[in-house]
């Protein structure tokens, strides 16, 4: 079990006493998410917990990238998706790297709905911003996309980013942080 506290991209992980083995995860499986079947019995399952208290009660920490993390769902839109985040101390999660996006669509995996709203605004002169102002700088956009859907930002097809309308209501799954 050591193992897993040690290597940072590790989330969870699944034991089994008699058998001593342990399988590593770099996602978290919550109940409507897809888990991993154990073919034999005595497989329990365990999340890496963070020992240094550096999330918000709720939140999990991604050592790898350094963050703190919740995943939500339902059926909202971009407002709702953002004042969920805020009632829970976070922000809607945006994705500024190649790691991080390998990141949400790694922890995304199995999600219940296809949808996941990500933080980033099309202003003046198509410059895409974050909610705090900052510039995006790393797209990841479906072919043909962003094509004017809209002014927000959602994984679709692939986990590739396209533009939809910021009041389109919709199940969906995001990922709020702190």
């Amino acid at each position: 079990m050591a193992f897993c506290n040690h290597n940072k991209q590790c989330l969870s992980f699944f034991y089994n006493q008699e058998l001593r083995k342990c399988v590593l995860h770099r996602k978290l499986f919550y109940s409507s998410f897809a888990a991993p079947e154990t073919f034999q019995q005595g497989w329990k399952y365990y999340s890496t917990q963070d020992g240094t208290e550096t999330c918000s009660y709720g939140y999990t920490h991604y050592r790898y990238l350094e963050f703190c993390f919740r995943l939500r769902y339902g059926y909202t839109n971009l407002v709702g998706a953002k004042a969920s985040c805020m009632s829970v101390g976070g922000h809607l999660s945006a994705i500024n790297s190649t790691e991080k996006q390998d990141f949400m669509e790694h922890i995304m995996g199995g999600r219940p709905y296809g949808p996941v709203l990500i933080d980033g605004e099309k202003q003046q002169h198509n410059e895409w911003r974050q909610k705090d102002g900052s510039l995006l700088t790393y797209f990841n956009w479906y072919p043909d996309e962003p094509n004017g859907d809209g002014n927000c930002i959602q994984l679709c097809n692939d986990d590739k980013w396209c533009d939809v309308r910021c009041d389109l209501f919709q199940r969906v799954v995001y990922c709020c942080e702190v």
